[in-house]
């Protein structure tokens, strides 16, 4: 709540002041992350699909922390984006020759959206490369999404975004990586 709860230099029969106090926000840790909200929050802590994070197959680090030059929303866009993987990312997140985007639905959840989106993955720790990878894109509103990577041969990853907004056009992004091989 913020309340003071003990002053050591105030004799012990006097009151603590009311206006001895910290600012108090919605707070919580998971994923370790704080979560913050300075007013109500909008929305839960994003679960990760399938409570795979915390399952002791699946092994998760904090990747990555940037700050961008830009709004959460737009940022959480470009992780979004898939069609930008062959010629920003070639070779690591798709065949530079694969630039051509299928349609794909995309449907509304209680928590935001979803869809999935089959690639070709380049060589990577569970494949030779050309296989048919599956990404699975779970957006929770308001800037966090997941993105569940499903090879044919059972290997599980995620590669998550939490954006935080610092102002209109600063964001703090964090990477977090889950996944169930070596």
């Amino acid at each position: 709540t913020g309340a003071c709860v003990r002053i050591p230099s105030l004799p012990a029969d006097q009151p603590i002041p009311s206006r001895a106090r910290a600012i108090s926000y919605h707070a919580a840790e998971r994923y370790g992350l704080v979560w913050v909200s300075i007013n109500d929050p909008v929305a839960p802590i994003p679960p990760f699909p399938n409570d795979e994070y915390d399952s002791d197959e699946y092994h998760a680090h904090l990747a990555s922390h940037f700050v961008f030059q830009t709004s959460a929303g737009r940022a959480v866009e470009n992780f979004m984006d898939w069609s930008h993987f062959p010629f920003v990312h070639p070779g690591l997140l798709a065949p530079a020759d694969q630039v051509l985007v299928p349609p794909v639905d995309v449907s509304e959840t209680d928590y935001g959206l979803t869809y999935t989106y089959p690639t070709i993955e380049p060589e990577s720790p569970t494949s030779a490369g050309g296989e048919t990878v599956l990404y699975e894109y779970y957006y929770y509103l308001p800037f966090t999404i997941h993105i569940r990577i499903v090879t044919p041969s059972g290997g599980v990853s995620y590669c998550s975004f939490i954006a935080a907004p610092s102002s209109k056009t600063t964001t703090d992004g964090y990477t977090m990586f889950v996944r169930n091989y070596a």
